[in-house]
């Protein structure tokens, strides 16, 4: 589960930087789209993580980038 990190801005960029569903917090903004903009070049810099935009207010998702690799972590 995604949690938001309380005291930041309310769109929040989290990646699965480590492990496959182990989602690390990346940064805050207050501006959708200034949110999903640093989740496309998150995504495009490391293509093999997930990387999504959590809406905190809402708590809900507003953008899921897939990543390419398998359950174990190997890149596809």
């Amino acid at each position: 589960m995604i949690q938001a990190i309380p005291g930041k801005a309310r769109y929040q960029v989290f990646m699965d930087h480590a492990l496959p569903g182990h989602f690390e917090f990346m940064d805050a903004f207050a501006n959708a789209q200034d949110a999903e903009h640093h989740a496309k070049q998150l995504h495009v810099e490391y293509l093999y993580s997930d990387t999504v935009v959590l809406d905190a207010h809402k708590g809900s998702l507003l953008m899921t980038l897939p990543g390419k690799r398998t359950l174990t972590g190997s890149t596809i």
